[in-house]
């Protein structure tokens, strides 16, 4: 694989990496189409998929993910992502059609960075991904700069 100067890694120019997860080749379509034209996106099927594409050396800036898939289901991949030294770091922010309260706060508690609903604002969708890519990259320039 040839990559371009803007796709080298560390240049300022180079499209931020989103992992998608959602079993919904619908939803994975439409965040496609919305998110592609700002961000590289990697959609997969689910959290087992999303932890084999993380450890071939994988690291994304932003992982979007659904709650309920199937073999690796959202609670299980962010448990798992969020122990790992490796990946701990990577935001997360998780889409769901669930309307009870109590697993948007056990999704929070386990370190996702925000949990929005389905059906979604597409543009709001696009701003806080944004927001959260913004807040990590801060992170990054803060730890390395110490």
């Amino acid at each position: 694989m040839i990559l371009t100067e803007a796709q080298l890694p560390g240049n300022p120019l180079a499209k931020k990496t989103l992992l998608v997860l959602d079993d919904d080749s619908s939803i994975q379509f439409l965040l496609n189409a919305l998110l592609a034209p700002h961000y590289a996106v990697v959609g997969l099927a689910d959290g087992l998929e999303g932890m084999s594409w993380l450890y071939e050396g994988n690291i994304p800036d932003m992982i979007l993910l659904d709650v309920n898939m199937p073999r690796l289901n959202g609670l299980e991949f962010i448990q798992a992502i969020k122990s790992s030294g490796f990946f701990r770091t990577i935001p997360v922010m998780v889409l769901s059609a669930e309307r009870d309260s109590t697993v948007e706060q056990t999704f929070l508690l386990q370190g996702a960075a925000d949990f929005l609903r389905k059906p979604f604002n597409p543009e709001h969708i696009l701003q806080q991904v944004g927001h959260h890519i913004s807040l990590s990259s801060q992170k990054t320039i803060h730890t390395v700069s110490k």
